[in-house]
């Protein structure tokens, strides 16, 4: 399973490096093999039918503060597990719900992971805490018939909050269109940082061009505010909701993989709770109702883990390959992405990590933001490409900028064509 964060690397002053305009000369790391698991259990038929994505106003489900979505208030304690019923959030024939998941100040260092209620807890994880950290993560999750999953907390005690951003179901609203990661919005650069109760529009709609879209998947990441804060990413044309999209502690550089839907100007907006903060959004993926690829939800399955591997952690200034396919006839080859969770842990310097195609220059964006010896996670929604260059097979990369670091890549789904 994975590690747990150290308190200490929380409760420092971070200096987690957020990522610069033009990485300094990155050097490819080598070529390494990874197999995508077998459909299995209740994830076959979703696999089979594919799954477009309905984007909500976000809602609370669940909030073990108050008792939102359980029987009764109170933390899920060390070794706990609860059951999140979604049948009344969610239509019949959901296969997949999108959530943002807080963990809320955990007595000690801990990981929760959110699974499926009708299969057994997989080794996976979906959310990294330290001690007394207060710490939000995207979550895609498949369902069975029941519409309920269940969340483990393996140490200490923590509250948990879930808010829904959306569902996935064959006769659902909007297909996927992956992109490189395309830089929104970066506050350092002349907008000024948002103050607290400060509201900003974040321009989504000459980069979308569709007037199909429907929903936006973007990289938020909040630098440096001033006080510990939230920030909520919403639909234009909507009243603020009751939910967080990022929870951040001041003087930190965090990041959170966040599906939002659109207003009717297709643009969104973001609001700050506390303090000042600078923000950077990337945007990684649309969805569109008239055009793209359709998800494919499995049980949550670790795909990769350095800390396993015979080649060792990821190097400084290198990007490493894996490749999916070595031909374009190859069933993995019809993969357009890979929705992961993303861990980082044992990091010997403050980096960050960026996911991204194979064939493709590094980005300037960030999917992971750590300190030195912290263990942190975001979800990551990362194209595939070609590499024909440095070998000849069909993947995806990951760069470290600084440091040694392991990376751990949990698999929560795939996007592919849809079945007709």
């Amino acid at each position: 399973m994975l590690l747990a964060a150290s308190a200490a690397a929380m409760t420092m002053a971070t200096d987690a490096a957020a990522a610069p305009a033009k990485p300094a000369d990155p050097r490819f790391g080598g070529e390494r093999a990874v197999e995508m698991p077998a459909a299995s259990g209740l994830a076959a038929k979703a696999v089979a039918d594919g799954s477009l994505f309905t984007g909500v106003r976000p809602v609370r489900v669940l909030d073990t503060r108050s008792g939102i979505g359980l029987p009764q208030a109170g933390p899920v304690q060390p070794r706990g597990t609860i059951t999140l019923d979604l049948s009344g959030a969610v239509p019949v024939g959901t296969w997949a719900v999108a959530l943002n998941l807080t963990g809320v100040a955990p007595t000690s260092s801990s990981y929760v992971t959110v699974w499926p209620a009708e299969e057994g807890r997989p080794t996976a994880s979906s959310l990294n805490l330290a001690a007394n950290e207060i710490r939000s993560n995207a979550v895609t999750v498949a369902l069975g018939p029941s519409r309920q999953v269940n969340l483990y907390n393996h140490n200490g005690a923590i509250n948990l909050v879930a808010d829904l951003a959306g569902h996935y179901a064959p006769d659902g609203q909007a297909f996927y269109n992956t992109r490189s990661p395309q830089r929104l919005l970066d506050t350092r650069s002349g907008r000024g940082a948002i103050p607290a109760g400060g509201t900003i529009t974040v321009d989504t709609s000459a980069a979308l061009g569709s007037s199909n879209a429907k929903a936006v998947t973007v990289n938020l990441t909040v630098v440096n505010p001033t006080a510990s804060t939230y920030l909520t990413a919403y639909p234009t044309g909507t009243t603020r909701p009751n939910a967080s999209s990022i929870n951040v502690a001041r003087n930190t550089v965090t990041a959170n993989q966040v599906t939002v839907a659109v207003g009717p100007d297709r643009d969104i907006r973001l609001y700050n709770n506390s303090g000042s903060a600078h923000v950077i959004v990337d945007l990684v993926g649309d969805y569109d109702t008239g055009f793209g690829h359709a998800f494919y939800p499995t049980v949550p399955t670790r795909l990769i883990d350095t800390r396993d591997d015979p080649d060792g952690p990821l190097l400084g200034g290198y990007y490493y390959g894996w490749a999916m396919a070595e031909s374009p006839s190859d069933p993995e080859a019809q993969i357009s992405a890979l929705v992961f969770n993303a861990t980082g842990t044992g990091g010997t310097a403050a980096t960050y990590l960026s996911l991204f195609p194979s064939g493709s220059p590094v980005p300037n964006a960030s999917t992971l933001n750590l300190n030195a010896r912290q263990t942190a996670s975001n979800q990551a929604t990362v194209a595939l490409g070609w590499e024909y260059e440095l070998g000849n097979y069909y993947g995806f990369n990951v760069y470290n900028n600084s440091g040694r670091v392991h990376v751990i890549l949990d698999l929560a789904g795939y996007f592919a064509p849809p079945v007709l």
